[in-house]
């Protein structure tokens, strides 16, 4: 039963990334004009530029919070609490630093998408591990 609904919870939430990240790539300037009350141009130009590139994040996003859940209801809450701590601070930290290195702003746009696609993949291979 678990597997079923957690087949439907998977193609759910890629549904509605999907759909996430269409809008917030399509509309980037009213999206930050929300967020920008004072209308600086600067920043509005700065955000609007990133969030092509920051929400790139949202299918693995949504799919390792799921991926997270799922091993917290199987009674693999260790592997989830990793997961969790390698998406909130074991990734993302060294990649913030790396990556402004190499890419300046961008890879500070980068830092969050690049660690949840590390993490996604760090998920999958525990979700076929327990098939094992």
């Amino acid at each position: 039963m678990i597997e079923k609904v957690f087949r439907y919870a998977v193609i759910t939430a890629a549904a509605i990334s999907a759909l996430f990240y269409f809008i917030t790539f399509r509309f980037p300037g009213q999206l930050t004009a929300v967020f920008n009350s004072e209308q600086n141009n600067r920043l509005a130009q700065l955000a609007a530029a990133g969030f092509s590139l920051y929400f790139i994040q949202c299918l693995p996003l949504g799919l390792n919070i799921l991926f997270i859940m799922y091993f917290i209801s199987v009674e693999r809450a260790g592997f989830a609490q990793v997961l969790s701590l390698l998406r909130g601070i074991g990734i993302v930290i060294p990649l913030a630093v790396i990556l402004s290195g190499a890419m300046g702003m961008a890879g500070i746009w980068l830092a969050m998408p690049v660690t949840e696609c590390i993490v996604l993949v760090i998920a999958l291979a525990g979700l076929r591990r327990k098939g094992r």
